[in-house]
């Protein structure tokens, strides 16, 4: 993880990189942020917004829906996919899973 978080403050990438590999800890069943995940990612957002009032547009959209799919997105667009997908695999564990519903399957065509 050699060039992960170049360009964004230490703190918001050690935050991301909190939430993505300590998942179950901070996700509920649904997928969506507890208390301490909302916290946590609200004092990043905040010194992201500081630092690059650019990204207000991204970290509105995180906090209107603070689940695991846009938390991860926030992470890919600050870190790009090679450092989000690292953080991913770091707190996947020894079970990977993945969250599909009716819709996708049927939307892929393979039901």
């Amino acid at each position: 993880m050699g060039r992960c978080g170049v360009g964004v403050p230490r703190y918001v990438y050690s935050v991301l990189r909190k939430l993505l590999t300590e998942r179950g800890r901070y996700f509920d069943k649904r997928e969506v942020l507890n208390s301490d995940g909302r916290k946590l990612l609200e004092e990043a957002l905040k010194k992201l917004v500081r630092y690059d009032p650019g990204r207000k547009r991204l970290v509105r959209r995180v906090r209107r829906e603070p689940s695991y799919e846009e938390v991860l997105r926030l992470a890919q667009h600050l870190l790009g996919d090679e450092c989000a997908e690292e953080l991913v695999e770091l707190g996947a564990g020894p079970y990977m899973y993945s969250v599909r519903t009716v819709f996708d399957t049927l939307r892929s065509g393979e039901a």
